[in-house]
């Protein structure tokens, strides 16, 4: 069938409004531990052992290269279903191995219309852009509109491949306000591409407790090749949560209204960042964040920074265990699509773009991850403690409400 782009549209048009929304497919409000329940935290570490073992500063948004495959996924079956469900480290069942009613959960919780009352922006979106005429299965579409509140657009890859690429570059650049721009490289989509997906992911907030600007000053940081360059350092005595091992201190500093925070893994040691990496996952996050006891007066000093990062994750996930997707001989999308009328279809390419930049005021954070599909072609007592952030540490921004992880990065170089 093909679709009625207008009949698909209905419930996203009401998202994005914050007007009527199909509230009965969360009838019933629960407080599971969704960053969990979907895979995404797991996900999240597995994915950052991947792409840490190269050297230099890391960031992803584990949420948007979830959410992205899972409304992929939704179009596949078989093999390549349950490799993407395992490599997403998703929780399914037999029925449904993606889980992709507790990633609608998720998504009502980050974009539903309560987003007007924070006093933070996180604006989440995504768009199903596909060949236009093409045999859509009914219920793939309904799926990523109903539980993922996708917008669809149809668009014409075959003849008109770089008109495509444009407008969903265009789309991602608006829906993060300008930070992630041109997903696609030239060249990226062509007129083989017959369906891409793509999730996009804004944030900005302000601290709880602003760093004063007059107590930012040039501090050395330590490098992995022992230089220690100056850079811009802000220091501020903080009421925070905080937990401290032998190895590490953990510390969450909480953004306004603290329904989001960013939580720092630093090393006692100064190089001592890799051998804390090195068999780190969301466990071990989970029991430092378990630890975690208020404490008063942290004197925090925290390099001012500003990443912007992108990744071509068809060899990544191919070594994470997702290999028939991107394997014509072998991908089963069989439920993308109700005949193939051009052959079997496959992942050509995901890309993922991140942009993050910490100052005194708050966190400015973006990402993007496009998937393309084509046809072949091819309180506590009050104690000094001092968080002293001046070499290569983790971070993470995470929403609390629904203890998924937005952002994940390691900060090895602030002037890179």
């Amino acid at each position: 069938m093909t679709f009625d782009r207008r009949h698909f549209l209905r419930s996203t048009a009401a998202l994005a409004g914050g007007a009527a929304v199909p509230l009965n497919l969360f009838a019933k409000r629960r407080p599971d531990d969704l960053g969990v329940q979907t895979g995404i935290n797991p996900f999240a570490f597995d994915l950052h052992a991947k792409l840490g073992a190269s050297k230099g500063n890391v960031f992803v948004s584990p949420f948007s290269i979830s959410t992205a495959l899972a409304m992929t996924a939704g179009g596949a079956e078989g093999t390549t279903l349950a490799q993407i469900a395992k490599t997403l480290r998703c929780p399914g069942s037999t029925a449904d191995p993606i889980g992709h009613a507790l990633f609608g959960e998720l998504m009502f919780q980050l974009a539903g219309p309560q987003k007007r009352l924070r006093p933070f922006q996180l604006h989440v979106a995504n768009g199903l852009f596909a060949q236009k005429g093409y045999p859509w299965k009914k219920e793939f579409l309904e799926r990523a509109t109903g539980r993922y509140f996708a917008e669809i657009r149809d668009v014409n890859f075959a003849k008109e491949s770089e008109t495509a690429r444009k407008a969903i570059n265009d789309w991602t650049e608006t829906q993060t306000m300008k930070k992630i721009k041109d997903l696609f490289a030239e060249g990226t989509i062509d007129a083989l591409t017959r369906l891409v997906l793509v999730n996009a992911i804004y944030y900005k907030a302000n601290w709880d407790k602003p760093f004063p600007k007059a107590a930012t000053k040039p501090l050395p940081f330590l490098l992995a090749d022992g230089t220690k360059p100056a850079v811009p350092t802000m220091f501020a005595k903080v009421r925070a949560r905080l937990a401290e091992t032998d190895d590490v201190q953990f510390l969450e500093l909480p953004y306004s209204s603290s329904q989001t925070s960013m939580s720092i893994v630093l090393p006692r040691k100064t190089d001592g960042l890799a051998d804390i990496e090195n068999g780190f996952d969301a466990g071990k996050w989970t029991a430092l964040a378990a630890a975690l006891k208020p404490a008063a007066d942290v004197e925090v000093h925290l390099p001012k920074f500003k990443l912007e990062t992108k990744y071509d994750l068809n060899d990544t996930l191919k070594d994470m265990g997702m290999t028939d997707a991107f394997d014509f001989r072998k991908a089963n999308f069989d439920g993308m699509v109700t005949t193939k009328p051009e052959g079997p279809m496959a992942i050509t390419k995901v890309v993922h773009k991140a942009y993050c930049e910490v100052d005194e005021e708050g966190t400015e954070a973006a990402a993007a991850t496009g998937v393309a599909v084509g046809v072949r072609s091819a309180p506590a007592p009050a104690q000094r403690k001092i968080f002293r952030a001046d070499h290569p540490f983790l971070f993470a921004i995470r929403h609390n409400p629904s203890n998924a992880i937005l952002f994940l990065g390691r900060l090895s170089n602030p002037k890179a």
